[in-house]
């Protein structure tokens, strides 16, 4: 299969690349439901190539995060200390990112982090 992947996201795989070889960690966690939608059934198209770049990522169904409070919104956790809500706008496409600086939530999220990290499924193994 021959994937055509867009310049943004040739911007993303060279900075995990760049990133990742200075030691970086980039982990990503997808909490997903089951039957796949169509946007994570793609987004796995492209998981090899963000796992060659240096990604580490992670599935876990819903069923097995019930007990993890989980933010309302979708995050990137950057650090210890930076967090960066993804925002959608009513059609379901992206608005963009928004930084918080929230430290309740952001604790929230460090835990959240841990919780669900402790339980995905790595791809590989998510996907056989």
């Amino acid at each position: 299969m021959i994937i055509v992947v867009a310049s943004r996201h040739q911007s993303w795989l060279s900075f995990a690349r760049r990133s990742t070889r200075r030691g970086a960690a980039i982990q990503r966690a997808r909490i997903v439901t089951e039957p796949l939608s169509d946007y994570i059934k793609w987004a796995m198209t492209i998981d090899p190539q963000n796992i060659e770049a240096g990604e580490d990522i992670r599935y876990l169904p819903p069923h097995q995060a019930t007990d993890i409070r989980l933010p309302e919104e979708d995050y990137w956790l950057l650090d210890e200390d930076t967090f960066v809500l993804s925002l959608f706008i009513p059609d379901g496409s992206s608005g963009g990112f928004a930084r918080v600086s929230d430290p309740g939530l952001l604790q929230q999220c460090r835990t959240v982090r841990d919780e669900v990290w402790a339980r995905a499924i790595p791809f590989a193994q998510y996907v056989a």
